[in-house]
């Protein structure tokens, strides 16, 4: 041991070592690296003319009787694990009065070095990660717990030969009784004395509990989900935000971003990072055998989670520049012919279409999506001819997996559709039932013209406006007129028809003309999922609730991936008191559009009317996290703003929400639905007065849903009021 007798000339021996300085045999040649462990440097054993890494104990801690414990613990742990995996130690030294141990020095590159940003091929996971396990696990079978396991801590030799390193931290896995003192998170200010790197820590350690073999099983499970990824599973922007991931949060498959991942290893890495330690792989020796496995099973396209994609709008590329209907509609077709398949996660087109005109390559968009691949074209038309251009691109790492150039007469346009389709299926190796083969080359006419009048008039419909209905309609009677066994062009017009009808005006004529349009789509197509949806709504207007309820159940069971069977279908069971369904429906359409804040946002006020406080809490939370995203890119939505804003003044946070309820209104203040939901705001918030007038107005403007407001909880503040039951008295005249 050092003499503690003069500890500033020891601080001064180790500052002042530089390249080139001889110590006793060492030459040291260049400082590799220093952390809360000691300090490391690159020499040569003159003796043995060899190149070694020497230790050094820090100096703050050169005459610290405990640290000198844990420096002298990591010599003789490391010497007792004789594994080609894990780096060999040569001596425990004293050069003058500096305590230092003396190993292999290793040349080559850490992991963290070389993870790459959309993750590593399985293929190279295993290379990389079956090593560490074997090491890790021969520690473990000397009851060993290494602590400190993260990608600096492990290398990858210029041979290719894995060597975990760093067992500074190391301990003996033993009984000890739980002090529920410590049972506490680590704070800010407490991060300083941790013993270890918070990203990489455990649930357990975090909550001040001894570590356990299975500690370690979960640091593995942060550095196998990296290194598929090329992301950490938990995030945050400061320690104490990290720490709360690490102890809440249940990150993303990775599977998710990486679709190469198998879903035995999404179970795997899963099974790791259980935040119970009882619940992950009982040793590193467990863990290695699951791995091997994972590494022999043939990749079995059954066996895998969904995979997640999303259609971006197509470019137009036309000499007139005036295709942009036409390309988004052929990308929205794609959507709908893919959503059919039940392997696939597709994304929708609000979420999809929401980066068009943004300066983003695709990779990053498709990032942003959180998506597996994105599929993006482009379209030239010029009279009867069209080019599409049309890719396939792993998000991982930004290579295509497919493309294709069709050159065709728009006649063929049809078939162009179901050979996109078909072909991303074919690279995906999934196989479709034949119910799913049949909605995807489901045509609704061989008209090229009506076709083209439809997607102009899907176009219209999207603008959600009156003006734009309008529109829309008389583009839909176009298509019939061209092509009368147009199913869903009938729906188109249904849909239209019924939007204006509850949104703008009670006209007769509307919902009578709606009733007979989504009868004939169903005539023309029985099994037409947009239109059942189409004949629900009609129903539904006519106070038909058990016919409704039939063809909304219908739609789900035609297209069980479905975020709009499953949305609408929440949506009228809300208006008609059916909380429980609604639930059921909602949370569906939420778990197939994870980004889309509608469903989240909605289903929290069934829970709390059935009593469920704390799901409406994580269900309000998750719609506001996801409406923030989404006001990055389009800060002027007011459908957003107001439904934010309704969670936001649930969730306490009434002056955000206030804030975000003016924003919408001076952006759309004549829309029936936005004056509707502010009224619902202003009833949460405790502004009875405000409440009434926005409602008013919102009657004014034409809002006529009577089952609405008879249902509507977030009402309840002024449904006594007589200026209340006055409105309603107005609608049900109409």
């Amino acid at each position: 041991m050092a003499s503690q007798d003069n500890p500033k000339s020891l601080e001064s021996m180790l500052t002042q070592i530089k390249p080139g300085a001889q110590i006793a045999n060492y030459s040291f040649i260049e400082k590799l690296g220093e952390g809360g462990m000691g300090v490391v440097w690159k020499a040569r054993d003159e003796r043995l003319q060899r190149e070694i890494a020497i230790k050094f104990l820090p100096e703050a801690y050169q005459n610290n009787t405990e640290w000198l414990k844990r420096f002298n613990q990591e010599a003789r742990t490391v010497a007792s694990l004789k594994h080609p995996n894990i780096i060999t130690l040569y001596t425990i030294d004293e050069l003058e009065g500096l305590n230092c141990i003396t190993m292999e020095y290793i040349n080559g590159k850490t992991f963290k070095e070389i993870i790459p940003k959309g993750g590593m091929p399985t293929d190279l996971f295993f290379k990389a990660s079956i090593p560490v396990t074997e090491a890790v696990s021969a520690a473990h079978k000397k009851n060993i717990i290494h602590g400190d396991l993260k990608p600096a801590n492990i290398m990858f030799t210029e041979e290719g030969i894995v060597k975990v390193l760093d067992f500074g931290l190391a301990s003996r896995e033993q009984e000890k009784e739980y002090n529920p003192e410590q049972d506490k998170t680590i704070t800010m200010a407490d991060t300083k004395g941790l013993t270890g790197t918070y990203h990489y820590m455990a649930p357990e350690n975090l909550l001040g509990k001894p570590k356990v073999l299975q500690s370690d099983v979960f640091s593995l499970g942060i550095i196998f989900y990296e290194l598929l990824t090329g992301k950490k599973p938990f995030h945050g922007k400061t320690a104490s935000a990290v720490i709360a991931s690490i102890l809440k949060d249940n990150p993303r498959m990775p599977s998710e971003t990486n679709m190469n991942v198998t879903a035995r290893l999404d179970s795997l890495v899963s099974k790791c990072l259980a935040k119970d330690p009882e619940k992950r792989f009982g040793s590193a020796t467990e863990l290695l055998e699951e791995l091997k496995n994972a590494m022999k099973q043939p990749y079995s396209p059954a066996e895998r989670k969904s995979l997640s994609i999303a259609v971006l709008p197509f470019m137009d590329i036309s000499p007139t520049k005036d295709q942009e209907y036409f390309c988004d509609g052929l990308a929205e077709e794609l959507i709908n012919a893919l959503s059919h398949v039940k392997d696939i996660r597709i994304k929708s087109r609000t979420s999809s279409f929401k980066f068009k005109g943004k300066e983003m390559d695709s990779q990053e968009i498709g990032d942003r999506l959180e998506v597996n691949a994105v599929i993006e074209g482009s379209i030239f038309k010029y009279n009867s001819h069209i080019r599409v251009n049309i890719k396939l691109i792993n998000v991982a790492d930004g290579f295509q997996l497919w493309s294709q150039k069709y050159d065709k007469e728009m006649k063929d346009i049809f078939q162009i559709q179901n050979e996109i389709s078909e072909s991303i299926v074919k690279t995906l190796e999934l196989s479709l039932t034949p119910s799913e083969r049949r909605a995807m080359r489901q045509v609704s006419t061989d008209n090229v013209n009506a076709y083209e009048h439809y997607l102009q008039g899907r176009k219209y419909f999207n603008l959600t406006t009156k003006k734009g209905m309008e529109y829309a309609i008389q583009l839909f009677t176009r298509a019939i007129e061209m092509d009368p066994n147009y199913a869903l062009a009938h729906a188109g017009m249904a849909d239209s028809l019924a939007f204006l009808y509850l949104h703008s005006q009670r006209n007769p004529d509307y919902i009578t003309q709606a009733d007979a349009a989504s009868q004939e789509a169903l005539k023309l197509d029985p099994y037409l999922m947009e239109g059942h949806i189409s004949r629900g709504t009609v129903l539904s207007l006519m106070d038909k609730a058990k016919e409704a309820e039939k063809e909304f159940d219908a739609a789900v069971k035609l297209a069980p991936n479905s975020f709009e069977a499953h949305y609408t279908h929440a949506r009228e069971s809300f208006s008609r008191g059916k909380k429980d369904i609604a639930i059921k429906h909602y949370e569906r359409a939420y778990e197939i559009r994870p980004e889309d804040y509608q469903p989240p946002t909605l289903v929290a006020q069934s829970y709390d009317d059935l009593g469920m406080k704390e799901e409406a809490a994580d269900a309000r939370r998750r719609g506001v996290k996801a409406v923030e995203k989404h006001l990055e890119l389009h800060p002027d939505d007011t459908r957003a703003l107001y439904m934010g804003a309704n969670s936001l003044v649930c969730l306490g946070e009434k002056e955000k929400a206030l804030d975000w309820a003016r924003r919408a209104y001076e952006l759309e203040h004549k829309e029936p639905m936005l004056l509707y939901n502010l009224a619902c705001i202003y009833s949460l918030a405790d502004e009875p007065d405000l409440a009434i007038n926005s409602l008013r107005d919102a009657v004014s403007c034409g809002f006529a849903h009577i089952e609405w407001l008879k249902q509507d909880s977030n009402l309840d503040n002024v449904r006594e009021r007589p200026e209340f039951r006055d409105l309603v008295d107005i609608i049900t005249s109409k």
